[in-house]
């Protein structure tokens, strides 16, 4: 069976709240499951010497294993010249409650505050083991007053990292996802929280991850794999718009009560606008004991060449028999649609199903040593506010789901066991 490794996921975001000068609080969204990443964003509307800080969070510690504290990643400026600052924190889950945090502002600057949350990131115990940009540990922002919101670069040391962008803005703007950036493809996983209240602002997060060509994840509306004999036998992504050797694809995708079988992936060509059942190139399967009922993002090794010359389609199909109540899920994927059409084989018949794109991505072997997801913009229509974004990756827990733990050892040597078991 070909290696599969499991990259880290946006799992869901608070709702944002706003605190107009003073002492602030926020509850976070109960979490998916313990140990999963939190990161919180504050946007500062000021720029008074005294900063926003938390004084007690609850349900939630920092990397390095202390309860009721988080991780302060650092502070950066909005606007040029600095008008506010964004300020960032990250910790982990100790259990499924809530965490609530409460903050001071002696400053009185009013603030704008949100928690998201993240699955299958690195279990390291500094900031050097979960987080990189160009180097482990770094950081990088931009910042503007200007109609045109760019991008923070973000350069990944190897495949399977979920790049990241924070956006903050002094004005309560709505926001879009970056678009014409290389390397990936960014989207808005979460709408942004923007909130008229106080001096007005908005915060928004953007994921990509380092790929040639493909959309990125996105958690809206989900698509079945049954099998064969009814509707739902399969499902394909048709996409003709790139000349690429893929080593890999990543994929969203989860399980749906308790099949027993694997899920295959494979690249087929087409014939007459539809799947033509010929395979090109190497197919790839997880097996359903790997998968979880929580939506995922998988990398798997299936090559194939492709000339932009072609159409192709990315087809997932199951190899046991149909169950429409044990089945898989693939999720589509938010933001821009850059292919537009999903297929259905029902009964044997494949015909056009949905004008959406699955959250996916195919990538060359330059992609699995990193890469640089960069050049992306949004208008914000506002050009006396300012802005901010904050750029990095989140590390992967880097084990190939049926050799976690001889990979782990092999990677990360100086990790002590007891965390090692975490992944």
């Amino acid at each position: 069976m070909a290696e599969t490794f499991i990259t880290p996921t946006p799992v869901q975001a608070s709702t944002g709240t706003t605190d107009a000068m003073g002492a602030w609080s926020h509850t976070a969204a109960a979490p998916d499951q313990a140990g999963n990443v939190y990161i919180v964003q504050v946007l500062q509307d000021g720029t008074n010497a005294t900063r926003p800080s938390i004084t007690s969070v609850t349900n939630a510690e920092n990397l390095a294993g202390t309860d009721n504290v988080l991780t302060y990643i650092g502070e950066f400026p909005v606007g040029s010249a600095t008008i506010g600052y964004q300020h960032l924190w990250i910790g982990r889950a100790l259990n499924t409650s809530a965490m609530v945090i409460t903050g001071a502002n002696a400053g009185n600057d009013d603030v704008y505050v949100r928690v998201f949350e993240y699955a299958d990131v690195n279990v390291g115990t500094a900031l050097a083991d979960v987080i990189e940009n160009v180097t482990a540990g770094s950081t990088t922002n931009n910042a503007d007053t200007s109609a045109t919101i760019a991008d923070a670069d973000v350069t990944t040391l190897g495949p399977d990292r979920l790049c990241l962008n924070f956006v903050a803005g002094t004005d309560d703007n709505s926001l879009d996802p970056f678009t014409g950036e290389t390397g990936g493809k960014w989207v808005e996983s979460f709408q942004e929280y923007a909130d008229s209240a106080g001096t007005d602002g908005v915060i928004s997060q953007q994921t990509a991850f380092i790929c040639s060509f493909g959309t990125s994840k996105g958690l809206t509306l989900t698509d079945s794999i049954q099998g064969t004999g009814g509707t739902f036998e399969e499902l394909a992504q048709r996409f003709n718009l790139v000349t690429l050797t893929v080593a890999s694809v990543y994929v969203v995708i989860r399980k749906i009560g308790d099949p027993t079988d694997k899920l295959i992936i494979e690249f087929q060509t087409d014939s007459g606008g539809l799947p033509s059942g010929t395979r090109t190139g190497t197919s790839s399967s997880i097996d359903s004991l790997d998968l979880t009922t929580k939506f995922r993002t998988y990398r798997l090794s299936a090559t194939a060449t492709l000339s932009s010359a072609n159409t192709y389609y990315l087809v997932l199909r199951r190899d046991g028999s149909r169950d429409a109540s044990n089945y898989y899920q693939i999720a589509r994927s938010q933001g821009d649609v850059i292919n537009g059409s999903i297929f259905s084989r029902d009964s044997g018949t494949w015909s056009a199903y949905s004008a959406s794109d699955f959250a996916f991505g195919l990538l060359s072997s330059a992609d699995l040593s990193g890469g640089t997801i960069s050049g992306g913009t949004d208008t914000w229509a506002d050009a006396t506010d300012g802005w901010g974004v904050v750029g990095f990756a989140l590390r992967p827990v880097i084990a190939p789901v049926h050799t976690r733990e001889s990979q782990a050892l092999k990677i990360y040597p100086s990790i002590p066991i007891q965390q090692r078991s975490r992944w």
